[in-house]
């Protein structure tokens, strides 16, 4: 990696370690190639048997090891010290690749080891992600009214989209036409009204009005995902107008580095 920042989502504090940098050398890293697999069993409904399934991802463990160098080495270390013993939320890790790709992703420091020594100072730092991909940085939008969206997903692994549907429908359908899947809104007697719009958070599984009341009984169907490459989204209102819309938020998706 050519740089690290690691930043704390509480308060904004954040440190950043370089591949080569006035403060900081990185010299090694685990974990990042790709996740790891877990075997679990599974019990199949309506069976007396179980099945064994070992394809299902589990967490991402890993490791940074580096130096802390420089005129400042004792403040670089207590700076560093400091973030990442503070409690409270995951930290957001943002990573520049070595062929520039800028990723991220959120993990739970588990360890630090930075030795006290009168020269430089070798850090291990120890994390876990529990979404197993790393995402980019750069969160895309697609905002339209017409009846299909084409979603470029740039990365290697499947990513969950959010779906911004603007008012006025009566019911509205969405379908992924690279896999098939799909879900459909249906929102009272008299649909959702112009000015309004339902929120579909299809990593976090939420329905919500406005971004305020959840109304997960109006959904019916999949909360599918973007797979690599192009998909094309489907949009089909029904008693809708000209200020129905569809906005689409995705993240590229990479299993690995």
């Amino acid at each position: 990696m050519k740089q690290i920042t690691i930043i704390d989502q509480d308060d904004s504090n954040e440190i950043t370690l370089y591949d080569a940098g006035e403060e900081s050398i990185l010299r090694e890293f685990e974990g990042f190639e790709y996740p790891e697999v877990k075997s679990v069993i599974e019990d199949v409904a309506g069976k007396k048997s179980a099945v064994h399934v070992a394809n299902k991802f589990g967490r991402r463990n890993m490791s940074i090891i580096g130096d802390i160098v420089g005129s400042d080495i004792f403040t670089a270390r207590r700076n560093l010290l400091a973030l990442l013993r503070q409690t409270g939320s995951m930290k957001l890790i943002k990573l520049t690749t070595y062929d520039d790709l800028l990723l991220q992703c959120e993990a739970d420091i588990t360890k630090v080891v930075a030795p006290y020594t009168h020269t430089i100072h070798n850090f291990l730092i120890e994390m876990v992600a529990p979404d197993w991909r790393f995402y980019s940085q750069t969160e895309h939008t697609n905002l339209s009214a017409d009846s299909s969206q084409v979603i470029n997903n740039a990365g290697t692994e499947r990513t969950e989209p959010v779906f911004r549907i603007y008012g006025p429908f009566t019911s509205v359908t969405l379908i992924n036409n690279s896999n098939a899947e799909e879900f459909t809104l249906e929102y009272g007697v008299y649909g959702v009204d112009e000015g309004d719009y339902i929120e579909v958070d299809c990593l976090n599984r939420t329905v919500m009005l406005n971004g305020i009341t959840p109304i997960y009984s109006a959904f019916s169907g999949e909360f599918f995902s973007i797979l690599p490459g192009n998909n094309t989204i489907s949009f089909i209102p029904i008693g809708g107008s000209a200020a129905t819309q569809l906005r689409t938020k995705w993240r590229d998706a990479y299993n690995g580095i």
